[in-house]
């Protein structure tokens, strides 16, 4: 088994894309849905979007929803390609736990909306990725926006993405956490590719 991978700084797109809770209503699902009408971005990078506005708009509400009642994708989609599947979160770890109490305290923030500029500067480097197998930030060739970003690996819908991220685990810092979380973001972009190596790489770039 693997363990899931993701990385904080300051594919092939996947056609299916995860279920919505049918605990959302329609008005929250249609207010945090800031870029389903986007024509360039897969439903992947769509749910991305949706789940990080979910958060930031109900906390309280995502900490019952989806943390509380917390489950993950953790089978590969190429089983030819790769023999293994995930490890699944340990949901008595600190970093767990930690998220459930910051969710249990954290106010609403902004809405955060789609930026095309963020979008083609996170495509460039999950392409890139993509391509040579590398992980992290560093960005040869793809434009360096001096933004905030997250990049995750081996993750199949937009909101285990996003999950990882918030739960953070074995990242001290909780940068990810952080930056998703952050009052001054207003905007973002996805890219989402394969990976040689985890499968799937997700990128999120953020101002």
């Amino acid at each position: 088994m693997k363990k899931l991978l993701f990385i904080s700084m300051l594919f092939l797109s996947l056609k299916g894309y995860s279920q919505v809770n049918p605990e959302w209503t329609n008005s929250e699902i249609k207010q945090a849905d800031a870029a389903r009408s986007i024509d360039n971005i897969s439903n992947f990078e769509k749910d991305v979007i949706l789940y990080h506005n979910l958060v930031r708009l109900y906390p309280q509400k995502y900490l019952r929803v989806e943390i509380l009642n917390f489950t993950q994708d953790l089978q590969t989609k190429d089983k030819l390609k790769f023999d293994f599947t995930w490890s699944p979160q340990n949901i008595n770890s600190k970093y767990f736990k930690s998220l459930i109490k910051r969710l249990s305290k954290q106010k609403p923030l902004p809405k955060i909306v789609f930026d095309n500029k963020l979008n083609l500067s996170a495509k460039c480097l999950a392409e890139k990725q993509s391509k040579n197998g590398t992980i992290g930030h560093k960005r040869n060739k793809c434009q360096n926006l001096n933004c905030y970003e997250n990049c995750g690996y081996g993750q199949y819908n937009g909101k285990d993405s996003v999950n990882q991220l918030l739960i953070d685990e074995d990242t001290p810092s909780l940068g990810h956490r952080k930056t998703i979380l952050q009052p001054l973001i207003t905007k973002l972009g996805v890219g989402v590719s394969f990976h040689p190596k985890y499968e799937t790489v997700i990128v999120i770039d953020y101002l």
